[in-house]
């Protein structure tokens, strides 16, 4: 983050900041929609978050204008339960692949109001962005280790076909 702040201009503290992970999201996020600078308290790099530019004005989850939750995780439904739903906030989610279709719940059901879908969705942003850069070199590596693994599967299918036709042509248990 402190890289991609710094390529396009943003300062911490001012233009965005790193509240980092918090545990029990359940009761975390209870507190956090009554007194977000109450219950974030401190930045990771252990600023007060009510004394930061970006925090002004925000004193309840209903000073947020949008949520975007990047999860490998299913936090998501947490965050809709106890924030985006309860608080009628707009949520984006960025899931990880393998979580996606279930996400897809959400987003059919307008509880969260977009959805950047793994390593393919991340891709596709950046071309929108027009910034073909590591994603896009990623999610070809992803794509060919993909094929790689059926590959791998389809060998070991036909690899056991042909061993129980042997076992099966020599009376053995097929």
């Amino acid at each position: 983050v402190d890289r991609l702040a710094k390529e396009y201009g943003y300062r911490d503290g001012i233009d965005w900041v790193n509240w980092g992970y918090r545990v029990d999201a359940k009761n975390y996020l209870k507190g956090f929609v009554q007194d977000v600078p109450g219950v974030i308290k401190t930045t990771t790099k252990g600023e007060p978050v009510a004394n930061l530019e970006v925090m002004k004005g925000i004193k309840t989850a209903k000073d947020i204008n949008l949520i975007i939750n990047v999860t490998p995780s299913n936090i998501y439904a947490t965050y809709i339960q106890f924030v985006a739903g309860a608080k009628k906030i707009p949520m984006v989610v960025a899931p990880t692949s393998v979580i996606v279709p279930e996400v897809f719940n959400y987003l059919d059901s307008k509880q969260i109001v977009g959805m950047m879908p793994g390593l393919p969705g991340a891709g596709e942003y950046e071309s929108l962005l027009g910034t073909n850069t590591k994603v896009t070199r990623f999610a070809n590596s992803a794509s060919f280790a993909h094929l790689l693994i059926i590959f791998f599967i389809i060998l070991g299918n036909i690899a056991m076909v042909m061993e129980r036709r042997q076992r099966a042509q020599s009376g053995g248990n097929a």
